[in-house]
């Protein structure tokens, strides 16, 4: 229904100058999908009332109001264009006008209870990044046909606005910090099995997944209006740090039907833990923290086991926060199980909570990091006697697209109600760990034993079969030229080497955004676009002369040249392979190697005649490196199956059993 209005407000963003990442395009649709749903939520409210014959005053004031200021409209329900702002005057009015005005809700809220508290929060955390007041009108015309009433309408706009999150989660090195993967989530939730009447609470919340997923568990569950007020106002709370993980963690929570969601805009790990009392205590904890994150040195002091490790830190203001009796689910990175470091909150977790389950995930599990996790299933207010490990394993290497899915995890929701050990699950006796290290590291004592070595005569099949294969590969890259018609023209004819600009400090990011070149590569992030792409990146000082095809948004350093051409003469990719061909290392000059331009633009190069000459011969070159790169890895074969054949033959010779018995004298 509302698939293709989402695609629209994503088209009409990316065309905006002053967004240029994933982040900044969430965070921009977030703060207008927060005014249109309070829009209609104004109206269901106005409606109500009126039916009921009483008064209802508004939260937004007319002036303020969507229809006002967004999308005017005319009698008939169409956008009156005649008055709707646009251009400067648009842009002028938000930035000066409507966020200063929604901003002071903040302090004429009477509790932070309240959407206006919210209201206020929000719009104090983020700011309008739209530099066209036109880009800005066509965001909000497409906005405008988003609907927020039924709850199917909602439920569709969540799962969109889910897709979003993800998308900007898988964006970054940290995806892990925006985007903890719904499966997952919801496999934890599963095994913790919430009630309505507990408290859960997430004091890391990201985009409030953990909230989300745990209340489309439990709304099912509601009996009537007490339990469904119940799980709108006391069941759910979080703590975010970040600006713009709070704003979407709002809007999600919003969007999964919880109306005023209970998030502070904090960092948990501020608060001492000798300042929680009972009466804060939860019944469930479900959280993520972040990996490899550090607290200043004031932070640490709040806790009795002081550590430059943020999860370290939340592992001990979860414990804290939990009641006793309370269960917990928390993933963290799988070095925590053995780490020198965590010696001292292993044995005091081992004491003071019952760990009866540790999951132990796949590499990939967390798209953007290379780190192994593991979700630590416990309960608070006994010791740990024995642990229950399973070991997930899809059955694939995971990416992109190819993420874990609710059925991944089947087996290891069934198994773990009884603890059953299995080929993946095995039980360890607590009494029977390291009492000085603690170490929780355990190896699966169930995984089959890896396979004899080869002998001699098999591994020299093997090797046969692996370069007949190779031999095959080789044959099968063939380019076949035809009759291609070149005409040998001067390069400083066909392109313009345009000069790199530095980056500024502020302009870098650690999150993965505009990829920012440098002469041997991607350098590091930015915020900001140089220019759309595609293009080629020529190294100009440093590792000078070093090629580089970029297909999207970028950024090219002073240390680096970017390629324009007309695209109506010659094929950009003909032109990366012709000047990978031409070595223009060997043009370098100086004690940091550096590249005249001139000299470039002085080469003369094949050209064929036609673009669709050139896209003929693009498309062969692109198979026959396919073609390479496959030939390569059956080369890596062999080579592998080369240095297993040397030590066969040696244990062979070396260590037959009538050769060692006649040696030794033994019979």
């Amino acid at each position: 229904m509302f698939d293709h209005t989402f695609k629209n407000i994503d088209d009409a963003l990316r065309q905006e100058a002053g967004c240029t990442t994933e982040l900044d395009y969430t965070e921009q649709a977030s703060w207008i999908l927060f005014l249109k749903y309070l829009d209609d939520l104004e109206r269901e409210r106005s409606v109500k009332a009126e039916l009921e014959d009483k008064i209802y005053n508004p939260i937004i004031d007319k002036k303020h109001q969507w229809s006002v200021w967004a999308v005017p409209k005319k009698k008939d329900g169409s956008p009156d264009r005649d008055k709707a702002m646009t251009g400067d005057d648009l842009v002028e009015y938000v930035n000066d006008t409507l966020f200063p005005y929604l901003r002071g809700f903040k302090q004429r809220a009477g509790s932070p209870d309240t959407i206006e508290y919210k209201i206020g929060e929000i719009f104090s955390e983020i700011k309008p990044k739209f530099n066209s007041g036109y880009t800005l009108r066509d965001v909000l015309e497409a906005t405008d046909q988003l609907r927020f009433g039924s709850q199917a309408e909602k439920h569709e706009l969540s799962e969109l606005y889910e897709v979003k999150i993800k998308r900007m989660g898988n964006a970054g090195r940290n995806g892990g910090e925006y985007y903890t993967p719904r499966p997952l989530i919801r496999t934890m939730i599963k095994v913790i099995k919430p009630k309505i009447g507990e408290t859960i609470y997430d004091g890391a919340v990201g985009s409030a997944g953990f909230l989300c997923e745990a209340f489309a568990y439990m709304r099912p569950n509601a009996k009537g209006t007490k339990d469904l007020e119940t799980l709108q106002k006391r069941t759910f709370s979080g703590v975010e740090k970040k600006s713009l993980a709070y704003v979407i963690a709002i809007m999600n929570m919003i969007l999964h039907g919880i109306e005023a969601p209970s998030i502070v805009h904090d960092n948990s790990l501020a608060r001492s833990l000798s300042d929680i009392q009972p009466k804060d205590q939860k019944d469930i904890i479900l959280a993520n923290p972040p990996f490899g994150g550090s607290e200043r040195r004031e932070i640490q002091q709040n806790f009795p086991i002081r550590s430059g490790e943020t999860a370290y830190l939340f592992l001990q203001h979860f414990i804290k926060m939990l009641k006793p009796g309370g269960r917990a689910a928390v993933v963290v990175k799988s070095t925590f199980l053995s780490n020198g470091d965590a010696t001292a909150l292993r044995k005091e977790f081992l004491n003071s909570c019952n760990l009866h389950s540790i999951l132990d995930c796949p590499k990939g599990t967390f798209l953007g990091t290379g780190e192994k996790t593991s979700v630590l299933f416990f309960e608070k207010g006994s010791k740990t006697k024995r642990i229950w490990y399973y070991q997930l394993d899809p059955g694939r290497s995971l990416g992109k697209t190819n993420a874990l899915t609710d059925a991944d995890f089947d087996e290891f929701i069934r198994m773990q109600s009884s603890f059953d050990t299995s080929k993946r699950s095995w039980l360890v006796d607590v009494s029977g760990i390291d009492s000085q290290t603690f170490d929780l590291w355990a190896k699966n004592p169930n995984a089959p034993e890896p396979l004899a070595p080869l002998a001699p005569e098999e591994l020299v099949t093997a090797l046969d079969d692996a370069s007949n294969k190779f031999s095959e590969a080789l044959t099968s890259i063939a380019l076949g030229g035809g009759n291609v018609a070149f005409n040998n023209r001067l390069l400083g004819d066909i392109i313009r080497l345009e000069y790199g600009k530095p980056l500024s400090q502020e302009n870098r990011t650690d999150l993965a955004g505009i990829p920012a070149y440098g002469a041997n590569g991607v350098l590091c992030w930015s915020t900001k676009k140089l220019r759309d792409g595609p293009t080629i990146i020529v190294g100009r000082k440093g590792s000078a002369g070093e090629v580089n095809f970029v297909d999207t948004p970028f950024w090219a350093t002073d240390v680096t040249f970017f390629v324009e051409h007309d695209p109506n003469e010659t094929d950009l990719r003909y032109l990366y392979y012709l000047l990978k061909l031409m070595n223009l290392p060997r043009l370098a000059k100086g004690v940091k190697p550096g590249i005249n331009r001139n000299e470039v633009y002085a080469l003369c190069v094949p050209i064929p005649q036609s673009l669709e000459q050139q896209r003929l011969i693009v498309s062969a070159l692109d198979g026959a490196f396919e073609k390479i790169e496959a030939a390569t890895a059956l080369a890596q074969e062999q080579l592998s199956l080369l240095k297993d054949l040397r030590q066969s033959v040696l244990a062979s010779v070396l260590f037959s059993q009538d050769h060692s018995s006649k040696e030794a004298g033994h019979e």
